[in-house]
């Protein structure tokens, strides 16, 4: 069962209320004179961050109760990349990651910048019945889609919060901060890292995975990204997450590679609207830090 609930700062009973959101898409493609092939988005599942970011996000909430998965599969994260996120070519660092920081049943999640929720989802099938995930993303129309997602796979309590990234505030300290393709499009990323740090438990998890975007490759042509505010903030994430004051526990890039059909040139023909053809591609590397809050 799906119920928009509308309150101020806090006013959410936690035991009752699960639900999620995803985000809009709304990008220019490059010009005749970019020698560079622009990319519209890294991200094909969750589309375009920028425009929602913009906006000043109130609390908003869309609820779902969901019941066990279906066939009551256990919640594995081989299950999860197995059925939740196939279709997505970075899922292997993002499981790398989750296993990293031991995702699992009870913990309490938010995936910020959670577009369509799909890793908001999948997030689900690890934490179990007992767990909550808290999906937050700035544009509202995001709601309805992460309910939607959630219905279908999760087991969770999730819940959809509209609100910018600047302005995190969720009602109870959680083990795992989670964004991904999200601070390359914000206007402070520095900030929305802070709100996550403080967003967690003490001994919690920051886990944060954004591109360097011209260090991708097609046949030997950098990659570029104009919309995008910081489009290459991945080389800048380790730093990041040390100047706000988390512990840095790993840090890694890693970028998928093809030539010819396949996922990565599907992948890159729907973010460019061009085939590559038999080019070789090397997507923008993904750079995933995990930091960890000081205990207290």
């Amino acid at each position: 069962m799906v119920r928009p609930v509308g309150f101020g700062p806090v006013d959410v009973d936690l035991h009752r209320n699960p639900g999620r959101h995803r985000i809009g898409a709304d990008e220019a493609p490059s010009s005749a004179e970019n020698v560079e092939l622009a990319v519209r988005d890294l991200r094909r599942v969750a589309q375009e961050h920028r425009r929602a970011h913009v906006t000043q996000g109130s609390w908003s909430v869309v609820v779902l109760e969901s019941g066990p998965p279906p066939g009551g599969m256990p919640c594995t994260l081989a299950r999860m990349f197995e059925f939740d996120l196939r279709n997505d070519v970075y899922r292997r660092p993002l499981a790398t990651a989750l296993q990293r920081v031991g995702v699992g049943p009870d913990w309490r999640c938010v995936d910020v910048g959670a577009g369509a929720g799909d890793v908001s989802t999948a997030l689900a099938t690890l934490v179990g019945r007992d767990g909550r995930i808290y999906a937050v993303d700035s544009d509202p129309r995001a709601r309805d889609l992460v309910a939607t997602s959630a219905a279908a796979t999760g087991q969770a309590q999730v819940v959809a919060i509209t609100q910018a990234g600047e302005d995190l505030a969720l009602p109870e300290p959680v083990d795992l901060a989670f964004c991904r393709f999200l601070l390359m499009h914000v206007e402070k990323p520095a900030r929305v890292l802070q709100k996550m740090a403080s967003a967690v438990r003490p001994d919690g998890f920051v886990v944060a995975q954004e591109p360097i975007t011209s260090a991708g490759r097609v046949n030997g042509i950098a990659l570029s990204m104009p919309s995008a505010r910081h489009p290459d903030i991945g080389a800048m994430l380790p730093s990041l997450i040390r100047d706000v004051g988390l512990l840095l526990i790993d840090a890694w890039a890693e970028a998928p590679a093809d030539a010819g059909p396949g996922p990565v040139a599907t992948y890159l023909a729907s973010l460019t609207d061009v085939d590559p053809g038999e080019d070789s591609i090397v997507l923008p590397p993904l750079v995933t830090v995990i930091g960890q809050r000081r205990p207290t």
